[in-house]
């Protein structure tokens, strides 16, 4: 009978729910929340994988976050906003494009009271905050000169980037790709470099609802216009995994290590690290993405907490 074939097909979509959309959307797009790897080039944890054919996705998101670090070289106590635009397609089989824009600014966001109160729910000390007032614009690097105060309203940076990636191997399970990025940051109150370039390994593994994801990144800075002495390359490693409930609803977490874009203060040399966790709603064409960052080992050199929408629509 005609309607056992058709029976069986859709037990099988509800049994694998990744089988009944060919469209997956991969890694969340946040970004770099440390306050020297968010003003530069920072590889982002990307799919193995390649979209279907022509596939174009369009995609927007905004970040707010808050900085906290009282340390003898760098003091660091604002808040930075960074929206996000981009477009991205599946040209080829084997080839995709990525143009994305992001600008960033500093303004009240009001995460120092949030912070704070999860702090004090928890227990866990409030490292100083509670000893200044809230909601400040400070920066100061003694060692370099740089006292910067009140800069509510300045923007921090504005970058275009240009991204393309190449499918070496994919198979059922395994994607594994290699990518390169160009990036061009016009001007900000914490721009490092004007110039810098990025090459990457991207790797995913899919089985029915799970996705594991890992990165390799290695970034080529331009010391010759930097405000702090920087280094000449800098490695990026990532790994998130994903778990599809349903058609709908997906889960995400990774963690992030990016290593210290410049040579001093010792604080800001060090490895900034974070965990991302987030939630994924899946529409026909779209998909609404919400995430918060937590700084994880080193407080000094990574954002406090920032809080992550995205917007993802499948042209």
């Amino acid at each position: 009978m005609r309607f056992i074939p058709l029976l069986s097909l859709i037990c099988t979509l509800v049994a694998f729910p990744s089988l009944a959309n060919d469209y997956r959307y991969g890694p969340f797009i946040n970004y770099a929340q440390a306050p020297l790897a968010s003003h530069s080039l920072t590889p982002q944890l990307r799919d193995g994988f390649s979209l279907p054919l022509d596939s174009q996705e369009l995609f927007g998101g905004f970040s707010a976050a808050s900085i906290w670090s009282d340390s003898p070289g760098y003091e660091g106590d604002f808040y930075q906003n960074q929206f996000t635009l981009g477009l991205k397609w599946q040209f080829a089989p084997r080839w995709q494009a990525e143009l994305s824009y992001r600008f960033s600014q500093a303004w009240d966001n009001q995460l120092d009271s949030l912070t704070m109160g999860f702090h004090d729910l928890f227990g866990l000390d409030q490292n100083g905050r509670d000893s200044v007032d809230k909601h400040r614009f400070h920066i100061a690097i003694p060692e370099h000169k740089i006292a910067w105060d009140d800069f509510s309203g300045s923007t921090l940076s504005s970058a275009f980037s240009v991204y393309t990636q190449y499918q070496i191997h994919t198979s059922e399970q395994h994607g594994l790709s290699l990518g390169a990025t160009l990036y061009y940051n016009q001007n900000g109150l914490l721009r490092l470099n004007r110039f810098e370039q990025a090459l990457q390994l991207n790797y995913t593994y899919q089985q029915d609802a799970h996705r594991i994801y890992g990165l390799l990144g290695v970034v080529h800075h331009n010391s010759a216009t930097s405000t702090l002495p920087t280094k000449k390359s800098t490695l990026t490693l990532a790994t998130g995994y994903e778990y599809q409930l349903n058609t709908k609803h997906y889960l995400f977490s990774s963690f992030h290590f990016y290593q210290g874009t410049v040579e001093s203060p010792k604080e800001l040399e060090k490895p900034a690290t974070e965990y991302v966790l987030g939630y994924r709603y899946v529409m026909p064409s779209s998909a609404l993405e919400l995430a918060l960052t937590e700084n994880v080992f080193s407080t000094d050199n990574s954002t406090d907490i920032a809080l992550h929408i995205s917007y993802r629509y499948r042209l």
